[in-house]
């Protein structure tokens, strides 16, 4: 199972889902078990996307969708996403 979430709007940005990722890792109390690091997935802009880690494994990322993303869904707006591994947890 996964939990993924996405936000399409003129103002979207990594500060944005940010702090929907911190909220979601808080509220299910492993906020401190989860390490949070730089990520290199190319779907991102670079240097506005991160990747969640849990005892050396990616179980999810976050941040801003890459420009040629966006293209090649016909999006026409800044779009952040989220995905976390929820049976990983």
């Amino acid at each position: 199972m996964h939990l993924a979430a996405a936000s399409i709007h003129s103002g979207a940005s990594f500060s944005e889902i940010r702090s929907v990722i911190d909220a979601v890792l808080r509220e299910l109390n492993i906020l401190a078990e989860i390490e949070i690091i730089p990520s290199q997935d190319g779907a991102l802009v670079p240097g506005r996307g991160a990747d969640l880690m849990k005892g050396g494994q990616r179980i999810g990322f976050f941040g801003e969708l890459h420009p040629l993303v966006l293209r090649a869904f016909g999006l026409e707006q800044p779009t952040v996403a989220l995905e976390l591994k929820w049976g990983e947890l």
